[in-house]
C-alpha cells in the first residue's frame, strides 16, 4: 500500500532547525508507528529550496519550496493580492509529487490550509484529517472586550502590528478556502462529535471515520505516574492567539489568590505574549502566581505534569487538544472549558471537570473544589488515565488507520 501524506509540518524530516530533528508532535509520532506497515511519502512546504525526494528510514520526504512564503516582502504582497497564485503553484507541485510517487491513497492533515483541494485534481482517494476548524476559531477569535485594533496593537512595533493584521486577514482567507475544502473532499478522519457535526453539516454526503491520535512518546513513557508534590502547581499549555484563553488564566489566578487565599504556582507553557494580556486584564502574572515558562520540549512538559496538582485548559474554542489528552495520560486531574470537541474527551466529574468557556469565576471555583479536596482527585486521575490509555492506544489507532485506507482503496 502506497500512502502519501500532505502536511504543513515536516514530520520526521531531519534537515530543519540547524540539522536537529525537532519532529512535529503527533504527526511524527504517527509516522513512527505507520512507516514500517506501508510505503509512505510525506510532502510539505519549506521556505528555502530543498532537493527531493529524500528517503530516510524507508520514508520518502518531498520538501516543496514555497517562493510565495519566503520572507516579509512576500507576506506584504499577499496582504493585497491574496493567495490564489500561491495555491495554484502549490497544487501543481503536489500533482508532480503524485505523478512521481503514485500513491494508492492520500491523507491531508488539517483543513487550516487548502491542501485538501488536491482532491479535485486527482482520482486517487483523498482523506482529510480534521485538526481544528478555522471558521469556528474566527468566530471566537477575540475575548469579550478585546477589539481588533487592540489585538493588532499587541504586535508592538509597526511591523509587528502589520504582522498581527496579516495573521488575522490570512486566517479569514484560509477560512474561506477551508469551506471549499470541506465541501470538496469525500473522506474524513475526526475524533469528536463536534468535528463530525461540522463536517456532515457542510458536506452531507461525506464519509466520516473516527480516528484518535497518537500522542508524543514521553507521555506514554510516563503514563499513570502522577504523584503531586507538596506545593500546589497548576499547569497550562497554550499558544499565542487570544482565543486560547490567556486572559482567563490571569483572571482565574487572581480570584484563586485574592478570594480563596490559595498559594500556588501556575506554570504556563507556550509562546504567549504575556505582557499584552497583563495590560488587557489589568492583572500582572507575578502578582497572582502565574509563571510564563515559554516553549518547552515534550520531555520537560511531561516531567512537569507528573508532579502538578491540576492541568487547566482555558481555550474559548477547541476540537481535541492534545495538551489536555497528554495531561490525562500522565494522570493529572484536568479542568477544561466545555467547548467544541472537549466534551467528547471528558465526562464531567468523572475523568475531568468542565467549566463555562471564558468564565474565570467558574474556572476558579472548580479548580478550588479540586485542590481543596471537595472532589476526589485520585479517582479522577485513575479514570482519566484509563480513558486516555484506551483512546490513544497506538496499535489500535494504526490498525484502524490501515483498515480505513484499505476501505478507501476498494
Amino acid at each position: 500500500m502506497r500512502v502519501l501524506w500532505i502536511s504543513n509540518t515536516p514530520s520526521n524530516y531531519e534537515p530543519f532547525k540547524d540539522g536537529k530533528n525537532w519532529g512535529s508532535g503527533w504527526i511524527s509520532s504517527l509516522e513512527k508507528e505507520v512507516a514500517s506497515k506501508v510505503t509512505l511519502a510525506v510532502a510539505f512546504k519549506v521556505r528555502r529550496p530543498e532537493s527531493g525526494p529524500v528517503v530516510r528510514n524507508s520514508v520518502a520526504y518531498y520538501p516543496i519550496y514555497d517562493p510565495f512564503d519566503s520572507g516579509r516582502s512576500s507576506r506584504v504582497r499577499k496582504l493585497f493580492t491574496g493567495n490564489s497564485s500561491q495555491l495554484s503553484w502549490f497544487l501543481s507541485s503536489l500533482l508532480s509529487v503524485i505523478r512521481e510517487f503514485k500513491p494508492d491513497v492520500i491523507e491531508v492533515f488539517g483543513s487550516e490550509h487548502p491542501y485538501g483541494m488536491i482532491a479535485s485534481f486527482t482520482e486517487v482517494p483523498v482523506v482529510l484529517h480534521i485538526q481544528g476548524i478555522l471558521k469556528e476559531c474566527l468566530g471566537r477569535f477575540l475575548p469579550e472586550g478585546m477589539g481588533l485594533v487592540r489585538y493588532f496593537g499587541s504586535g508592538g512595533s509597526f511591523s509587528g502590528r502589520v504582522g498581527k493584521f496579516y495573521h488575522w486577514l490570512n486566517m479569514r482567507r484560509r477560512s474561506a478556502d477551508e469551506e471549499k475544502v470541506l465541501k470538496t473532499v469525500h473522506y474524513f478522519f475526526g475524533r469528536t462529535e463536534w468535528d463530525k457535526g461540522i463536517v456532515l453539516s457542510m458536506n452531507p454526503s461525506a464519509e466520516y471515520f473516527h480516528l484518535d491520535e497518537i500522542l508524543r512518546a514521553p507521555f506514554y513513557e510516563l503514563a499513570g505516574t502522577w504523584s503531586p508534590s507538596g506545593n500546589v502547581v497548576i499547569v497550562t499549555t497554550i499558544s499565542e492567539p487570544p482565543y486560547k484563553g490567556m486572559d482567563v488564566v490571569l483572571k482565574a489566578a487572581s480570584i484563586l489568590k485574592n478570594r480563596y487565599g490559595m498559594k500556588f504556582s501556575w506554570k504556563v507553557f507556550g509562546n504567549v505574549n504575556v505582557p499584552f494580556f497583563e495590560k488587557f486584564t489589568g492583572i500582572t502574572a507575578e502578582e497572582c502566581g502565574v509563571v510564563p515558562m515559554g516553549v518547552a520540549s515534550a520531555e520537560n512538559i511531561a516531567s512537569e505534569l507528573t508532579s502538578a496538582s491540576v492541568y487547566v485548559h482555558p481555550s474559548y474554542v477547541d476540537n481535541s487538544p492534545n495538551s489536555l489528552c497528554e495531561a490525562q495520560m500522565i494522570g493529572v486531574p484536568v479542568v477544561s472549558s466545555a467547548v467544541g470537541g472537549v466534551p467528547s474527551l471528558i465526562e464531567d466529574g468523572v475523568d475531568g471537570i468542565l467549566a463555562r468557556p471564558g468564565d474565570a469565576e467558574d474556572f476558579a471555583s472548580r479548580i478550588e473544589s479540586l485542590l481543596s479536596g471537595k472532589i476526589d482527585a485520585v479517582s479522577m486521575s485513575a479514570a482519566g488515565v484509563s480513558r486516555a490509555a484506551s483512546r490513544h492506544d497506538r496499535s489500535g489507532i494504526v490498525n484502524n488507520l490501515l483498515a480505513y485506507y484499505a476501505f478507501m482503496m476498494r
